[in-house]
């Protein structure tokens, strides 16, 4: 019994020197992702698919905000703000605007236009390939929408009386999982959208 506790013992100690000298290899970046940061501090990647050129060009914009970030005076303005954003034409004009819309959809995996959550919103648009006219559009289009909002009784009673497309998540915060996600945690008490006067409510 003694001999083959000592055996063990030795096979034991074996195994571990010998993993003393494997050693994992690093991981390699993936050379198809390019990133970098401009100099407003805003962080961009592209990912390049040349494997499969029919795939659509898959635009996001994703600003670090969300309900979180909210007072209880501005409770609802991470929901509404992107209903705003989503009737202004963003620096195009309305044809532009609408025809970028109707194409920033892909009919096979289609999207919301905007997903507002605890700590951030994500604007979405799926383009055509080969339509650099709708991409730098699409650019131009974010980047009025995310800085350049015009702000009005007009244009806030106009967006609570049009379709709201902006989608929360998740989508319900009572669901088993995300509640132990965020077991003790603050963030449980917190709705991911709340209410601006007449602007819509999560459900």
């Amino acid at each position: 019994m003694q001999g083959t506790k000592i055996r063990l013992l030795a096979g034991s100690l074996l195994i571990l020197a010998s993993a003393g000298y494997v050693q994992a290899d690093a991981l390699q970046p993936d050379p198809a992702w390019q990133q970098g940061t401009l100099a407003n501090g805003l962080h961009w990647q592209v990912l390049a698919t040349p494997q499969r050129p029919s795939d659509r060009i898959e635009v996001r914009l994703q600003v670090n905000t969300g309900s979180l970030t909210e007072s209880t005076q501005q409770s609802g303005f991470s929901h509404v703000i992107p209903r705003i954003a989503l009737t202004q034409s963003g620096g195009l004009d309305a044809a532009q605007a609408r025809s970028l819309w109707q194409q920033g959809v892909d009919p096979k995996r289609p999207m919301p236009p905007v997903i507002v959550s605890y700590d951030s919103t994500l604007y979405n648009l799926s383009l055509p390939n080969n339509r650099n006219d709708l991409l730098k559009e699409a650019l131009t289009y974010l980047a009025n929408i995310s800085g350049k909002l015009t702000i009005t009784p007009v244009t806030v009673n106009h967006a609570l009386s049009s379709e709201d497309m902006v989608a929360t998540w998740p989508a319900d915060t009572k669901e088993g999982w995300w509640r132990y996600r965020l077991k003790g945690v603050g963030v449980i008490r917190t709705r991911s959208c709340g209410t601006v006067k007449a602007a819509g409510r999560c459900s």
